[in-house]
């Protein structure tokens, strides 16, 4: 190998793993981050965690009943397509909503301290995450309680959720930096 295509190589090795590496050395600070999140909005509340599953079934089941009233829907088919297909749209709405401001709210820490900058993001990202694991095991609950059928497809959803992830952190990443220029852009 020549000197040319080693130097391009190492040149696409730290281009694109390098950000890589540096938010895995900073996991601990990750989880942190999620953990003060966390904690910090079910702080003193008396269903603590609970409140995870039980915001989304309360404003999905409202919907439910208005719109399989509204449409004349069965009510437990509708509930399982609306809460279906809400489960992954919250999750993509709560991360932009967490990651846009993160710079803004973070920044005397971040002249403060050297710290890697794609923490906030991902931290903000991994929060919403986790949501939307608790979301989705109250969806779980709710197919197993209106009888819905379980097929090998549900298995697929793991990854699905995964790749979801990803295309949040994306567009997170994207939208935080942009807030920072255009501070109206949260709003």
């Amino acid at each position: 190998m020549n000197r040319k295509s080693q130097n391009m190589r190492f040149w696409l090795v730290e281009t694109f793993l390098g950000p890589l590496r540096e938010i895995l050395e900073s996991r601990f600070i990750i989880q942190q981050l999620v953990k003060v999140e966390l904690n910090g909005r079910y702080r003193r509340t008396f269903l603590g965690y609970t409140w995870t599953l039980l915001n989304p079934l309360f404003s999905m089941s409202v919907l439910a009943v208005v719109f399989s009233t509204l449409f004349g829907i069965p009510f437990k088919e509708f509930a399982l397509f609306l809460f279906s297909g809400m489960v992954p749209w919250l999750m993509f709405s709560n991360t932009i909503n967490k990651s846009l401001p993160v710079f803004v709210e973070q920044e005397a820490l971040i002249k403060m301290v050297h710290i890697c900058k794609s923490v906030f993001p991902v931290a903000s990202a991994v929060s919403s995450f986790i949501d939307s694991i608790f979301s989705f095991f109250a969806l779980l609950l709710l197919i197993f309680i209106f009888g819905g059928k379980f097929s090998i497809a549900l298995l697929c959803i793991p990854l699905a959720f995964l790749l979801l992830f990803v295309f949040c952190l994306g567009i997170g990443f994207i939208t935080s930096i942009l807030s920072t220029t255009f501070r109206d852009l949260t709003q």
